[in-house]
C-alpha cells in the first residue's frame, strides 16, 4: 500500500476518532476537513445509486405507461370494431332479407325524382330492431334512394352518390369517412352492402349511424390522469369520437377537421403502411405526448390514446428532490435506499417466482410431453403429460442424465433398446431432430418426439427441450383416408373394367339384340355406379370446404318416398318396400335433392346389409309442433354398438363389412349425417345385431297448402337470417 494511502487513512481515523470525543455536535463536523471529505464519499456513490434506481424506476413507469396505452388503444379499437362487425352484419342481414322478402324495392329506379315517397315498412322495422342505425335506404350505384326507413325526397343524394362512387369498387361491405350536414343536424357515418347477385340491378343496402350513436357504443374512459386522452378519426382527419378533450378537440366537437394538426401528420405517414405503436411528440394542443396508433379493420378510421410526457418526468424530477433531501441525512439516506433496493429485489423475486409458477401451470397442463434439459444434459423439468405418455412418474426423471433418463422413458413405454439409444442421440445432439415411437399394449400409441436446442438471445445454447406428441390419432385418420383411396378406387376401376369389356364386345363383333342389349344394360348401369361413387366425392368436397348450396323449398314427402322407392326396387327383387306417412307429416321445409339424396343412401343401406332380403319401412311422422321425424327401417344384420358411436364419421364401415357384406367408401352415411344437419335438422340411429337398424331424422315441418316451389337460392351460412315461413306467405 502506498505510504500517502496509509496516512491519509491514519488521518481520517484521527477525524473521527475526533468527532466523537467532540460529541457528534454540528460544530465539530463542519470543523472537521476530513470528516466532510468521509461523508462526500459516501454520499457520491449513494447520490449515484438514488440516480440509477429513479432512472430505472422512470423507465418502468414509462414502460408499464405505453403497456397500458397500448391495452387501452386494443380495448377501443376493439369495441369499434365489434361496432362496426355488428354494423355489417346486420347490414348483411337486411340486405339478404330484402332480396328474400320484397325484391321489388330494388327496381325502385321507376320512381319519379322529386316527389316525396313514403318509408318502406320493412325497412322501418329493420330499422326498430337496429337501434344502432337511425336510417336504412336501398340505393342504386349512382346514389338515387329507391326506398328509405323514412319518407323521402325521390332522386340521388350526394351523401350516397360520393361513398357509393369508392364502396363500388369495394365490392363488398364498406364504411364511409364523416359526413357533416348542415344545420344543427348531427354528423353521421355510412354503412354499404351490396345485395345478393340475382336480385334486380346493382344496388345496395346503405344504414347510417350517427357520431352520438357511435361514441355511446364505446367505453373511451381512460383510467390514467387528466392529461391522458382518446380520439378516433376518420381517414380525412374528422373526428368521430374522443373522451379527455375540451372544446374544440375530441369530446367537444365531433365531426371536426384536424386534420391540420401534428397528431394527422404522423398518422398520414403511418396510414399507408398501417403501422401501429407509440409515437412521442406533440399532439393536438402541442403538449409533447406518447400517442399510439390502431387502424381498426373494415374502416378508414384510426383510434388513438396520447399521454402527457409531463407525467413522466414529473414524478422523476420530485424523487430527484426527495433523494437530495435524503442525501443530507448521510447514513439515514444510505439505509432508505439499501431498503428500496431490498424492497425492489423482493417484488422482482418474486414477479420471476409468479412467471415461473404460471410457466410450470401452462407446461403442466399441455396436451404434449415435454421434457427440458440444462447445459449439463441432466432434466431440469419434465411436465405430466410426458409421464402420462410413457407410463413414468414425472418428478423421477428431474435430475437424469441424458442416458440414463432415455432409459428409463423406454423402459416405461416397453420401448427397445433401439428407440431408446436414439432418445439419447437426440438429446446428446445439437439441432433440431425428430423420432417416431410406436408403444405396444393394449392401448397402442404412437409418439412423436421432437428435440431442438434452447438459445440464449446471443444464440449461446443453454439446454435442449424435447417434445412427445400423441400423433395416435392423426395416424388413424390417415390410415382411413389410405384404406378411403384404395376403396375408392376399386369402386371406380370394377364398373370401369365392366364398361370397356361391354364396349369392346359390342365393337368387335355383332350379336343378336338382346345381347346387345344386356351388353348395353350392364354399361349403363356400370355408368351409374361410377356417377354415384363420383357424386359421393364431390359432396364430400363440398361439405369439407362450406361451399354447398342449399336450395329451400317446402317438399311433398309422398312423391319423394315414391320416388325413392320405384328407384330401389328396380335394383333388388328380394325386398319388399312400405311407405307409411301421417296427413300432418306430409311436407318439409329442405332443398329437394339433397334430401332425395340421404333417403337413396339410407335406402341403399338398408338394402346393402340386408343380404337376405325383407321389408324396408319409410314411415314419416310429426313429433313435435314443427318438426318431421323420417324413418327408413330394415330387417338386416345389425350394427354392433361399439361401431354405432362412430357410424357417422368419414371413412368409417360398421363391422358388418367383416362378415363377408357389401363394402363401401364408407362416405354414405356421412354425407347424409352433413346434409341433414345443413339442411336443419339431426339424424340418429337404433340397431341391434340380427334384428335390424332404425335410421332417423328430423327435419322443419311446412305447412300443407304450400307447393313444391323454391324459395330462394341461397349459401348455407345465410339461411338463419330467414324466416322459411315468412319468405314462403310473401311467395
Amino acid at each position: 500500500m502506498l505510504p500517502g494511502a496509509t496516512a491519509s487513512r491514519a488521518g481520517w481515523a484521527s477525524g473521527v476518532s475526533d468527532v466523537i470525543r467532540r460529541g457528534w455536535t454540528m460544530t465539530g463536523i463542519l470543523n472537521i476537513a476530513l470528516w466532510r471529505m468521509a461523508a462526500f464519499a459516501v454520499l457520491i456513490p449513494i447520490a449515484m445509486v438514488a440516480v440509477f434506481l429513479i432512472w430505472q424506476d422512470y423507465e418502468a413507469r414509462r414502460s408499464a405507461t405505453i403497456t397500458h396505452l397500448g391495452l387501452k388503444s386494443a380495448q377501443i379499437n376493439a369495441q369499434l370494431e365489434d361496432f362496426v362487425n355488428t354494423a355489417d352484419a346486420a347490414t348483411g342481414a337486411l340486405a339478404t332479407l330484402v332480396a328474400n322478402v320484397n325484391p321489388g324495392l330494388v327496381h325502385g329506379a321507376s320512381l319519379t325524382p322529386g316527389v316525396v315517397a313514403p318509408a318502406d315498412q320493412l325497412l322501418l322495422g329493420f330499422l326498430s330492431r337496429s337501434t344502432q342505425f337511425s336510417e336504412a335506404a336501398i340505393v342504386d350505384v349512382s346514389g338515387k334512394v329507391l326506398a328509405a326507413s323514412h319518407p323521402f325526397v325521390t332522386g340521388t343524394r350526394d351523401d350516397y352518390r360520393e361513398f357509393l362512387g369508392i364502396a363500388s369498387d369495394a365490392g363488398g361491405f364498406a364504411v364511409s369517412d364523416v359526413f357533416v350536414p348542415g344545420g344543427e343536424d348531427e354528423p353521421y357515418v355510412l354503412f354499404s352492402y351490396p345485395m345478393p347477385a340475382g336480385s334486380g340491378p346493382a344496388a345496395y343496402v346503405v344504414t347510417r349511424s350517427t357520431l352520438g350513436t357511435v361514441s355511446g357504443a364505446l367505453d373511451m374512459s381512460i383510467g390514467f390522469p387528466s392529461s391522458a386522452k382518446s380520439g378516433i378519426f376518420d381517414s380525412s382527419g374528422k373526428v368521430l369520437a374522443g373522451t379527455g378533450y375540451e372544446p374544440p378537440h375530441p369530446g367537444g366537437a365531433i365531426g371536426r377537421d384536424v386534420s391540420g394538426s401534428a397528431v394527422w401528420a404522423q398518422v398520414e405517414a403511418r396510414a399507408e403502411s398501417r403501422e401501429t405503436g407509440a409515437w412521442f411528440g406533440p399532439g393536438l394542443d402541442n403538449v409533447d405526448r406518447i400517442i399510439f396508433y390502431e387502424f381498426p379493420e373494415k374502416t378508414p378510421w384510426v383510434t388513438t390514446v396520447a399521454f402527457a410526457q409531463a407525467e413522466l418526468f414529473g414524478p422523476l424530477w420530485q424523487r430527484v428532490w426527495i433523494v437530495s433531501g435524503a442525501l443530507l441525512a448521510t447514513m439515514a439516506g444510505t439505509v432508505l435506499v439499501v431498503e428500496i433496493a431490498r424492497r425492489r429485489e423482493r417484488a422482482a423475486w418474486s414477479q420471476v417466482t409468479r412467471e415461473r409458477q404460471t410457466l410450470h401451470s401452462v407446461l403442466d397442463g399441455a396436451r404434449d410431453g415435454i421434457v427440458v434439459l440444462d447445459s449439463s444434459g441432466a432434466a431440469a423439468y419434465a411436465n405430466r403429460r410426458l409421464g402420462d405418455l410413457f407410463g413414468v412418474a414425472a418428478e423421477r426423471l428431474i435430475g437424469e442424465p441424458a442416458a440414463r433418463l432415455a432409459s428409463t422413458l423406454a423402459r416405461g413405454a416397453g420401448l427397445g433398446k433401439r428407440d431408446a439409444d436414439g432418445m439419447y442421440r437426440m438429446m446428446a445432439g445439437s439441432g433440431v431432430a425428430a423420432e417416431p415411437l410406436h408403444v405396444g399394449g393394449p392401448d397402442e400409441r404412437a409418439i412423436q418426439v421432437i428435440a431442438y436446442p434452447v438459445r440464449q438471445s446471443d444464440g449461446e445454447i443453454v439446454g435442449r427441450t424435447l417434445v412427445a406428441h400423441d400423433v395416435t390419432e392423426e395416424s388413424r385418420v390417415q390410415r382411413m383416408k389410405s384404406d378411403f383411396v384404395g376403396h375408392a378406387s376399386h369402386q371406380l376401376r370394377t364398373p370401369l373394367a365392366s364398361i370397356l369389356t361391354s364396349s369392346e364386345l359390342l365393337l368387335n363383333g355383332p350379336s343378336d339384340p338382346a345381347s346387345r342389349e344386356r351388353k348395353i344394360r350392364l354399361v349403363y348401369d356400370e355408368a351409374l355406379r361410377m356417377r354415384q361413387t363420383i357424386n359421393s366425392l364431390l359432396n364430400l368436397s363440398q361439405i369439407e370446404s362450406g361451399r354447398i348450396t342449399l336450395e329451400t323449398r317446402s317438399v311433398g314427402l309422398r312423391k319423394l318416398f315414391a320416388e325413392a322407392v320405384a328407384t330401389a326396387s328396380a335394383r333388388t327383387d328380394r325386398h319388399s318396400f312400405s311407405v307409411e306417412i301421417s296427413d300432418e307429416a306430409e311436407r318439409v321445409w329442405a332443398d329437394r335433392s339433397k334430401l332425395s339424396e340421404v333417403l337413396s343412401s339410407l335406402i341403399d343401406n338398408a338394402v346393402k346389409y340386408s343380404p337376405d332380403g325383407g321389408r324396408v319401412q319409410l314411415i314419416a311422422s310429426l313429433t313435435g309442433e314443427k318438426e318431421v321425424t323420417v324413418r327408413v327401417r330394415d330387417q338386416g344384420v345389425g350394427i354392433d354398438r361399439a361401431d354405432q358411436a362412430s357410424l357417422f364419421s368419414p371413412y368409417q364401415r360398421a363391422s358388418a363389412r367383416s362378415r363377408g357384406l357389401a363394402g363401401g367408401t364408407g362416405l354414405g352415411l356421412h354425407m347424409a349425417h352433413s346434409l341433414v344437419e345443413l339442411m336443419g335438422g339431426k339424424i340418429s340411429v337404433e340397431s341391434s345385431l340380427g334384428v335390424g337398424s332404425t335410421f332417423s331424422f328430423t327435419l322443419p315441418g311446412a305447412p300443407l297448402h304450400l307447393e313444391e316451389t323454391p324459395v330462394k337460392t341461397f349459401n348455407e351460412p345465410a339461411t338463419d337470417l330467414i324466416d322459411p315461413h315468412l319468405v314462403a306467405a310473401t311467395n
